[in-house]
């Protein structure tokens, strides 16, 4: 029976010996995942077509003959843009500019911006007035946008003051055809304050499309009270010629003070800046020294009498 036993318990750890041998020498687990939530941000554009003009502003006046026109566009496959002129008689004369394609290579719409530059005097012979700027998407009327903007022989822009003087300090902006310009100073009530009119030559600064000239307002020693005061100044060209209507711009006028002296006649602290608060100190100054020393002399003479 012993026999038998052993041989039993041999038999069953054979048996579980083949068992492990048979299972994979890597236990295969359930595979398990795991996932994250991920936040996708789109910038979303506007659908449709349409277009704003960014540059010039509204209402913006240029005295140089070339401006940068900025614009930004959706959906776009072609920008068209006009120029309207009206002279000082409200007559328009309308101006196309060549049409801009933006379209893909494919010729699919579009966005992004544009900027393009309008030469003045190559468009409309350099006229001085008020112009406005049209731009369409696609030829479509109902996206377009409109500004505004004035183009003058002569802008006066501010520049500061003279430490020195106070006097006001001005660019004096021009276009290419402005040889020189006249300028007249006026007080708040119409009347001019300078003698005669200044001439002031304005050379080109920019290759052909005008220049900017400081200059600083002679107002110091015309004994004017503080205040406003307008410049105008009038346009020509080399040959003479008055080439706008005239400029006017409004500075700023303060006097700059000076230490006032003390009016003393003809005593001998003239011209020494003596004030009257300094004459009543030192007189009681010197009362006082006088009362000591006449106090000092009496002691002495009625010490002498009790001696004598």
């Amino acid at each position: 029976m012993k026999r038998k036993g052993i041989i039993g318990v041999l038999s069953v750890a054979t048996l579980a010996l083949a068992g492990l041998a048979l299972l994979p020498s890597t236990p295969t687990f359930a595979a398990t995942t795991s996932s994250s939530n991920v936040t996708v941000r789109l910038t979303v554009l506007p659908s449709g077509e349409s277009v704003v003009i960014r540059f010039p502003s509204d209402g913006d006046t240029f005295a140089t003959d070339k401006i940068t026109i900025k614009k930004d566009y959706t959906s776009a496959r072609t920008l068209e843009t006009k120029i309207i002129y009206t002279d000082e008689n409200g007559i328009t004369t309308t101006y196309n500019v060549p049409v801009e394609n933006v379209a893909d290579p494919h010729g699919n719409p579009t966005n992004g911006t544009s900027e393009s530059e309008l030469d003045i005097t190559a468009i409309t012979g350099g006229r001085y007035g008020d112009y406005k700027i049209i731009t369409t998407v696609n030829g479509l009327p109902s996206t377009e946008d409109v500004i505004n903007f004035s183009y003058r022989a002569v802008k006066i822009t501010d520049n500061g003051t003279d430490p020195s003087t106070n006097n006001p300090k001005v660019n004096i902006e021009h276009g290419p055809r402005v040889d020189h310009i006249t300028v007249q100073i006026y007080d708040e009530n119409g009347n001019p304050v300078l003698p005669n009119p200044i001439t002031i030559p304005t050379p080109d600064t920019t290759g052909g499309h005008g220049g900017t000239t400081p200059w600083t307002v002679p107002l110091d020693g015309l004994n004017l009270k503080d205040g406003k005061y307008q410049i105008v100044t009038t346009a020509y060209d080399n040959g003479g010629n008055i080439l706008d209507r005239n400029t006017k711009y409004w500075v700023q006028y303060t006097s700059k003070k000076t230490p006032s002296v003390p009016e003393t006649g003809g005593s001998v602290f003239a011209g020494t800046n003596f004030t009257s608060a300094d004459f009543i100190s030192t007189s009681l100054a010197i009362f006082f020294v006088a009362t000591f020393f006449a106090i000092m002399v009496l002691k002495r003479n009625r010490k002498s009498q009790r001696r004598s």
